[in-house]
């Protein structure tokens, strides 16, 4: 069923529709912190005492990402292409498939994520999140051309 409606979400959408207004930046940003934002929040109802903490991990993590992103910007003007609103459903979905985790984390697991959040350097956060633009931009590119190819509209990317 949820295929099926990707499906059709992807063949409704025109290249150029950008209804949503989110863009490439907002996508990678989602990416980045998808992970995060999964973990900690099973960590906060699975620990409760400290679950202002793991909210606090999580919104300085997303300072970082936004931060690092904003500095990406000037050399990235990619960032800045709109995204189909197909794409902006198809990454809620993810985003939804990943929340709907049932695991339960020990106190050393969140602990651990913690660690690792704080020992990612701003050199690899923009690394990956710059290797992530360049593909994503590419897989957006190449999405608008075949539905301006299939919907037989000239080609404009």
């Amino acid at each position: 069923m949820k295929s099926a409606t990707l499906a059709l979400l992807l063949t409704a959408a025109t290249p150029t529709d950008s209804a949503s207004g989110a863009t490439l930046r907002d996508l990678v940003m989602d990416i980045a912190l998808q992970y995060p934002r999964t973990e900690l929040t099973v960590c906060g109802k699975a620990h409760p005492e400290q679950d202002a903490a793991f909210a606090a991990a999580l919104a300085g993590f997303g300072a970082r990402i936004n931060g690092i992103l904003d500095a990406m910007a000037p050399a990235q003007p990619a960032l800045a292409t709109p995204l189909s609103p197909a794409f902006s459903a198809f990454q809620a979905m993810q985003s939804a498939l990943a929340e709907e985790d049932f695991r339960t984390r020990s106190a050393a697991d969140c602990q651990a994520v913690l660690r690792d959040l704080e020992t990612l350097t701003d050199a690899e956060l923009e690394a990956g999140m710059s290797e992530s633009a360049v593909r994503l931009e590419r897989t957006i590119r190449s999405h608008n051309t075949e539905m301006e190819r299939v919907m037989g509209i000239e080609p404009t990317s």
